[in-house]
């Protein structure tokens, strides 16, 4: 992967093999690194599975408010991100997530379908992808 102007890095996935080990200090890094190499609008973030998330304005004016994973907040505020949170943040795992999978309330294909949707939307707008993996 190059940071030089005009060799875009693509994509990258920040991953680890437990939680706080620094993905999303890592992911931040990158994203700072982009952010002074290649134009803002080309840059996309994705946390897949999100754990801790908070409520955020849905782009539609009018609609419902979006849960989405803090990070994807702190991300898209603090760099000035132009993706959309319902891309950013596909798939969250609540408070009682577990169980209700034990329980075949969730639906896997429809969560990875989510996933693959914000995947292919954040590729097709945003040539550089910062993926961070989730800690469980």
């Amino acid at each position: 992967a190059r940071l030089s102007r005009g060799h875009p890095m693509r994509s990258v996935f920040v991953a680890a093999t437990r939680q706080h080990v620094g993905k999303s200090t890592t992911s931040l890094g990158l994203l700072a690194a982009l952010s002074s190499r290649v134009p803002l609008e080309s840059i996309g973030y994705l946390k897949p599975v999100g754990q801790q998330h908070v409520e955020v304005q849905a782009a539609a004016e009018g609609a419902p408010p979006l849960r989405v994973d803090k990070d994807c907040r702190l991300a898209k505020e603090y760099f000035g991100l132009r993706c959309e949170y319902k891309h950013m943040s596909p798939v969250l795992m609540p408070r009682g997530f577990t169980k209700s999978y034990v329980d075949g309330e969730i639906d896997m294909e429809r969560q990875k379908q989510a996933l693959l949707h914000a995947w292919e939307a954040l590729r097709a707008a945003h040539p550089n992808v910062v993926v961070e993996g989730t800690g469980h």
